[in-house]
């Protein structure tokens, strides 16, 4: 009889071991905030029929697969009706419980410029530090 008891005892120690040695993950939120602004002056004549829609992003990236967490659309407007970088438009968004050691946050933004019908965009993407809390994307038009 005491050797099954202390087979037990043995077994049920070997079992739980593991669990209370496993360290919780590490959860943070992330924040983003976007700054949208003309790069230039764009008050000339010529720039008078270009117009630029914009597309912000977030996305997690999480056991190799990735998902949208956040996105706002821009409507099209003209060059010279985006503020400067002094009055920049401001988005902040923030992406609650990221597992800093196996969770990614990329912030992106596509800027799509039309002008007379021609079709221009750029875009970039960005992974975000890990243990930095706050990040900025400046989205220069």
């Amino acid at each position: 009889m005491k050797k099954y008891i202390t087979l037990i005892i043995i077994l049920t120690a070997a079992l739980l071991f593991p669990v209370a040695t496993r360290k919780a993950e590490k959860r943070v939120d992330k924040i983003v905030q976007f700054s949208v602004h003309a790069g230039s002056n764009y008050n000339f004549q010529i720039y008078n029929t270009a117009m630029a829609a914009i597309k912000l992003s977030v996305y997690k990236y999480s056991c190799n697969k990735k998902q949208l967490i956040w996105e706002k659309t821009i409507d099209a407007k003209q060059l010279s009706k985006f503020p400067g970088a002094e009055n920049a438009m401001k988005q902040k968004v923030i992406v609650h419980n990221v597992k800093e050691s196996s969770e990614r946050i990329e912030a992106s933004f596509q800027v799509i410029y039309n002008s007379k019908g021609n079709i221009f965009e750029n875009s970039q993407a960005s992974l975000l530090e890990k243990n930095k809390v706050d990040n900025e994307m400046e989205v220069a038009i």
